[in-house]
């Protein structure tokens, strides 16, 4: 429903706090405990201290990466459009700019020890921010031809321990928190995975196809021009644009594992989420090293376009239903 989103649903813990004249909204991590704090409670004002500074970081990124032109803008629009709902996006884009700052080879010392303070510190701005870490670790290891297709044929076994680990955490087997230090009073790790899955009919089935198709076509467009085509061999930042689509799949990748678990998909769509932040990056460079006549180019725009087109018209239709 429209209030299930992460940007509405807060403003109800806000109002809340309001009467209550208690700032520590449930579930939420303490530093934005702490900027309700600060902005006296002003919903907008909170989610200004946020959004602010996540947009400045993704902002000095495409500085950083020479990235300020239309190729970018058109990229963030089709694909950074996904980030902006959630709180989670300061600690994301901050890891994003903290990792480019690390892999650049421009980058001196100081800029290098600011680049890690930037990755160590995201860990507090989401609960969920330990995988995003980890993702951007793994990243660092080399993927070339060879890997990605052992990859490809080690997809049905790894996601098999993808529903064990499902499992586990439903079963309690196996604790996902971290404590209220970083998760906030009342972390829903467990909630989140043993929920009812939400398309539970052929028409959310058929949403997931054409949300997906786009997403999963850009993926092996990018495995192609930078794996298999060398597009960005020799180029300016070569170390930080792979690192980049290196994030890129390894995001996407370990988010598909969990694709077919047979109970919630929040877990799927959260580490998903995670792949948005380098993917406009390596999209806008590639798209600025491609013919302008390419085909794939306009593909992968005009069924991106319908897939938001198409998601923005369910929401709608599932607001008048209410």
């Amino acid at each position: 429903s429209f209030w299930a989103g992460d940007t509405y649903h807060s403003w109800n813990g806000f109002l809340e706090a309001g009467t209550y004249k208690n700032y520590k909204i449930w579930g939420y991590e303490e530093v934005y405990n702490w900027l309700a704090d600060v902005s006296g409670n002003d919903y907008f004002l909170w989610r200004t201290y946020i959004w602010l500074p996540a947009c400045l970081f993704l902002f000095l990124t495409a500085a950083r990466l020479e990235l300020l032109h239309r190729n970018m803008l058109l990229s963030m629009i089709l694909f950074g459009a996904m980030l902006s709902y959630t709180r989670g996006m300061l600690g994301h884009s901050m890891l994003l700019f903290g990792a480019v700052l690390l892999v650049d080879k421009k980058s001196n010392v100081a800029t290098k020890v600011i680049g890690l303070a930037l990755f160590c510190v995201s860990y507090f701005f989401h609960k969920s921010m330990y995988v995003n870490i980890a993702f951007a670790l793994l990243a660092f290891y080399p993927l070339g031809k060879k890997s990605f297709v052992v990859s490809l044929i080690a997809f049905p076994f790894l996601t098999t321990v993808a529903t064990m680990l499902i499992d586990g955490i439903v079963s309690g087997a196996l604790d996902m928190s971290f404590g209220e230090g970083v998760g906030g009073v009342g972390d829903q790790t467990a909630a989140y995975a043993s929920g009812e899955k939400m398309e539970v009919n052929i028409f959310g089935y058929i949403g997931r196809v054409i949300s997906y198709i786009p997403q999963y076509l850009t993926l092996f467009y990018l495995a192609n021009r930078v794996l298999y085509k060398g597009y960005f061999k020799g180029i300016k930042r070569e170390r930080a644009f792979t690192y980049l689509f290196r994030l890129t799949y390894v995001a996407i990748y370990i988010a598909s594992l969990f694709a077919f678990v047979e109970t919630s998909d929040w877990i799927y769509r959260r580490f998903k989420y995670m792949a948005f932040f380098p993917l406009p990056f390596v999209l806008a460079k590639v798209w600025s090293l491609e013919p302008k006549s390419n085909s794939w180019v306009k593909w992968i725009i005009l069924l991106q376009v319908f897939a938001l087109f198409f998601s923005w018209f369910m929401k709608i239709r599932t607001w008048y239903e209410l």
